[in-house]
């Protein structure tokens, strides 16, 4: 069970760090400026162009120091020959705008949360993201449930998996495609389900200069 979650992580920053295809879609407009709403044991975490409100437990890591283990996974799963780290450090780690843990529980176990910005894929359909999903993530995304939200004055897709532990919410706004990624253990997912939503609907994002 300890590597439900980093396989699960390991297969969506592959996703992400692919060039999925250029497909045109009309932007989304950006809601009203989400104020900060104080919750009993949450807090405000700040980072590049957001402020992501969690339990207070978590602390804010730096991709780079965890992304080895990662990348031996990621090597368990797509072989030694794999281009998808390069890929990763090509694409990915400089869009990563927060990655957070639960500081109380062990790495392995522990609550992970990753908000990733990419202005180049904004034209991309979020459809197009559930279908690499869905592919990439074989047997345990096919198990993928998908649903439309409005969280505060945010519309977004959340894309979670039970088997997988995680869930996606997916929107764009002020020029580029977020993606707000938690992941937990099958044991505390359902639980925890309800707090993402709340995490979600508190999100701030900060108008780009």
């Amino acid at each position: 069970m300890k590597k439900i979650f980093l396989v699960s992580l390991a297969l969506l920053m592959a996703i992400l760090a692919c060039n999925l295809p250029y497909l045109p879609s009309r932007t989304a407009n950006t809601p009203e400026p989400q104020p900060e709403v104080l919750l009993p044991g949450w807090q405000y975490y700040d980072g590049e162009g957001v402020r992501i409100n969690l339990p207070s437990d978590f602390e804010a890591r730096d991709i780079n120091t965890d992304l080895p283990r990662m990348v031996e996974i990621i090597k368990a799963i797509l072989g030694e020959d794999s281009s998808v780290y390069q890929l990763i450090a090509d694409n990915l780690i400089d869009k990563i705008a927060w990655w957070g843990v639960n500081a109380t529980e062990n790495f392995e176990s522990a609550d992970k949360v990753l908000v990733y910005r990419n202005p180049g894929m904004n034209a991309i359909p979020i459809s197009t993201l559930a279908g690499a999903l869905s592919l990439v993530g074989g047997e345990q995304a096919g198990k993928l449930d998908t649903e439309n939200l409005t969280l505060g004055a945010r519309k977004v897709s959340r894309f979670s998996s039970d088997a997988g532990a995680w869930a996606a919410y997916v929107f764009k706004e002020e020029g580029a495609l977020w993606m707000v990624l938690y992941l937990s253990t099958p044991e505390k997912f359902d639980a925890n389900l309800a707090d993402y939503d709340k995490s979600m609907q508190y999100l701030i994002i900060n108008p780009q200069p």
